[in-house]
């Protein structure tokens, strides 16, 4: 039997608004002068303002009542709670496991998620899909691992140009360290320290590490890589977990506005405890900056920062890329938990991977790039969502 037609277009806007997610993301990364523990937590912080507004709007007075009853059942606060403390873990192996090792090796690994939730989802919910439905789900999570790793490769998993060899950004980027650490080193032998005014405002970035002579061995390498691939596998199946967890939490809340505002809200707290413990150290005051050996072109020692005002963060290019991460997040999730009222999990997730095809198609119309090397990969996932859907 098909299933619902409200579902599958619930779970396609969940596709779509997932994709501007990543553009978003890239947005923010580039415009917004923030690090990345601040970007996931201001965005978390918008996503709570912006949906506790939904609630006052839409609900009214009885987001009061949603409120009690949620603080009162004990099975929703329990898979509400565990679900945000899994997906801000999972956040952190997902940075861990892309720092160790290439995207070509760890990001395809993410579509194994809706294969993992065939049978998280039996567990935690009951679920029980059709033959054709599992074998659809296999037949959309191996096409998009093979579009990830071949959307990954293409770019070079670093971010440079299209067809430019690894080995020779590497060298690049290690002459223009070079290069600049001799400016750098130039300019404070210059300038006497006694006249070097005070500094106002000393990047928190760490310093430099010292370049290695070296290139590490295959062994160490192969290591490395297997370690990032693991660590992906694991956040693929914490999401399936989160998933499921996410749907039974749903079976117990009144709205799906509602658990989407509590579940923010249980994730804010950790992150705002994280960029606490993460801070780059002791705040000084300015006036003990000289004492501490910090100068306009000598950064503070180790342990030593600037604490950055609170207009730092509000500046109108942070703001714009963060209201739209947010804005962007709020509708997938909306979307996201809307279809999973009419389809099993599994299922949503599956047609949810649809987003790589909508940004590899993106990627064509907007930077150029060759979509015949995808075509395969997108007639798989086609196929897998048509038995999904139609059979």
């Amino acid at each position: 039997m098909a299933p619902p037609p409200i579902g599958v277009l619930y779970s396609c806007g969940a596709a779509l608004f997932h994709s501007a997610i990543d553009v978003s993301r890239k947005h923010g990364a580039e415009k917004a002068a923030l690090s990345t523990t601040e970007l996931v937590a201001f965005t978390l912080l918008f996503d709570c303002f912006l949906l506790t507004a939904c609630c006052v709007v839409f609900r009214g007075k009885v987001w009061l009542h949603d409120a009690y009853l949620m603080s009162n059942n004990r099975t929703f606060l329990t898979s509400t709670i565990t679900s945000a403390i899994l997906k801000m873990s999972s956040s952190l192996l997902y940075q861990q496991a892309v720092k160790v090792s290439p995207l070509s090796q760890t990001v395809p690994y993410l579509a194994f998620t809706p294969v993992f939730l065939l049978a998280v989802a039996y567990f935690v919910v009951g679920e029980v899909p059709t033959a054709n439905g599992i074998v659809g789900v296999a037949i959309v999570a191996l096409g998009a691992f093979a579009l990830n790793y071949s959307h990954a490769t293409t770019d070079g998993s670093g971010g440079g140009k299209r067809g430019e060899p690894t080995g020779q950004r590497a060298a690049a980027a290690n002459a223009n360290a070079n290069a600049n650490a001799n400016a750098n080193a130039n300019a404070n032998a210059a300038t006497p320290a006694a006249n070097a005014p005070v500094a106002f405002a000393v990047t928190s970035a760490p310093l430099p590490a010292k370049p290695s002579t070296s290139s590490p061995s295959p062994s160490v390498y192969k290591h490395v890589s297997q370690s990032g691939s693991c660590l992906m596998l694991l956040v693929a199946a914490m999401w399936s977990v989160t998933s499921a967890l996410d749907k039974k939490a749903i079976n117990h809340a009144p709205s799906e506005l509602a658990f989407a505002t509590a579940q923010r809200y249980c994730m804010l707290l950790p992150a705002l405890c994280l960029l606490y413990a993460m801070s780059p150290g002791k705040p000084v005051r300015v006036a003990d900056v000289e004492l501490a050996g910090g100068s306009a072109s000598k950064p503070l020692p180790l342990g030593y920062h600037v604490a950055k005002p609170f207009f730092a963060l509000v500046k109108p290019s942070s703001v714009v890329a963060v209201l739209l991460i947010s804005c962007s997040e709020v509708l997938t999730v909306l979307c996201y938990l809307l279809a999973l009222e009419y389809l099993f999990v599994s299922y949503v997730v599956a047609i949810k991977r649809t987003s790589m095809i909508i940004s590899v198609i993106a990627g064509g119309i907007c930077f150029g790039e060759e979509l015949w090397r995808y075509m395969p990969c997108i007639a798989a996932i086609i196929f897998g969502e048509a038995l999904i859907l139609f059979w």
